[in-house]
């Protein structure tokens, strides 16, 4: 769909946004595509050297593609398989004949009385505790991730999930569920699920992009490498990550007990990034993203990367993000020419202050003020200026 991004109201962006939250595929294929692109943006253009990689949910799926070229390539293959699936097309989204069947609801019951989600900002025990206290009362409602260590989210019947809010007595706020996953509902079709995913392989270490780079999964047990699994079946494990608990507080710890200190989120939006700094606040760490919601983009890299480059370690550095014609300019002292601006002096009062030549790209932002500006021709007193002014008044 193609629209005019300068003339697009704000009510039109959120009817788009709301409308793209649930068509499930064109989820997956934003999300494999800003999953690789920025990867691509953080290793060639900022030279991010990454000795890891984790996600939460879909995130976790995207790092087969962004680090293996070869299932980067064979994404398009998934897409019809996608479109074509009773599984995200049926069951597990759209008509969500799954929990039809399973909570008792006639098929032409709409999906927003029987479906519909809440973050909240309760800790998993403390959730999971009111549940059990409420029963039956809450019977249709699932804790399908976990954020961090304050807050998780729910999804099920919203009149069962306002119950399991009011028992809590914590801040929520709704949020749009356009599929059914991690829960136990979607064990059934897991065979169907890595049908699709059947032709994603394993990363292997031999190739450029994922030598040198863990890839974690976090199904099962424990979170681990994924590479020191087993006979693991990539398609299998994808099913597995879709049925499973998205619990990002116990990825995030296993992570950095791993020895692994600094996180930068791909995005889109900063959410994981900050839900590292929660999650690790008693811990060494950093945590930067990409993306941040109502940020300027080029001014956020800019802000991550200074972070990054103060910490050092990691490689980051901004001299690919500038034209080498800008770079040899400011390491000459040639300003860069600038059409609509003009030297202008008041009564000899700021003058243009020239750049000094710059040591390092990173710093094309620093100027040696004190330097020019004790260069600069002592400007007219005060007197003189009232003196001047009145013989100018006294001609007209």
């Amino acid at each position: 769909e193609g629209w005019n991004v300068r003339g697009i109201s704000a009510k039109d962006i959120a009817e788009k946004e709301t409308a793209f939250l649930e068509r499930q595929v064109d989820m997956f294929r934003a999300g494999v595509y800003h999953s690789v692109a920025f990867t691509a943006v953080a290793r060639d253009m900022l030279g991010i050297r990454p000795k890891a990689a984790c996600g939460l949910s879909l995130g976790e799926v995207t790092t087969l593609f962004a680090f293996c070229d070869k299932n980067s390539k064979q994404s398009h293959a998934i897409f019809p398989r996608l479109v074509a699936s009773p599984v995200w097309q049926e069951e597990l989204a759209v008509k969500f004949n799954a929990l039809r069947r399973a909570w008792g609801f006639a098929a032409d019951t709409p999906v927003a009385e029987f479906w519909g989600g809440f973050v909240v900002h309760a800790s998993r025990e403390r959730v999971q505790h009111a549940m059990i206290e409420l029963g039956q009362q809450v019977s249709c409602v699932r804790i399908v991730i976990v954020n961090d260590a304050k807050s998780c989210l729910i999804a099920g019947v919203p009149s069962q999930c306002q119950a399991l809010l009011a028992q809590l007595g914590c801040l929520s706020a709704p949020i749009e569920q356009g599929m059914v996953a991690h829960t136990a509902e979607v064990a059934q079709y897991k065979p169907q699920i890595a049908k699709i995913y059947e032709t994603i392989t394993m990363p292997e270490r031999t190739c450029p992009e994922c030598a040198g780079v863990e890839l974690y999964s976090s199904v099962g047990d424990r979170v681990q490498p994924l590479h020191s699994k087993r006979n693991v079946s990539i398609p299998e494990h994808v099913a597995c990550i879709y049925a499973e608990l998205a619990d990002f507080e116990r990825i995030a710890k296993q992570v950095s007990a791993d020895g692994y200190k600094v996180f930068v989120e791909l995005g889109p939006n900063d959410a994981r990034s900050v839900a590292v700094k929660d999650i690790l606040r008693d811990h060494r760490h950093v945590s930067v993203a990409f993306d941040r919601k109502g940020q300027n983009a080029w001014r956020q890299i800019l802000r991550m990367s200074a972070v990054l480059i103060s910490h050092q370690a990691t490689g980051c550095q901004v001299s690919r993000l500038y034209h080498p014609t800008l770079l040899a300019a400011a390491r000459a002292g040639t300003p860069k020419p600038n059409r609509t601006r003009k030297d202008i002096e008041v009564n000899n009062r700021f003058p243009y202050v020239q750049r000094q030549p710059m040591d390092r790209p990173d710093a094309l932002l620093v100027m040696h003020q004190k330097e020019q500006l004790q260069r600069q021709q002592p400007s007219e007193s005060a007197a003189a200026f009232r003196t001047k002014r009145s013989k100018l008044e006294a001609e007209i």
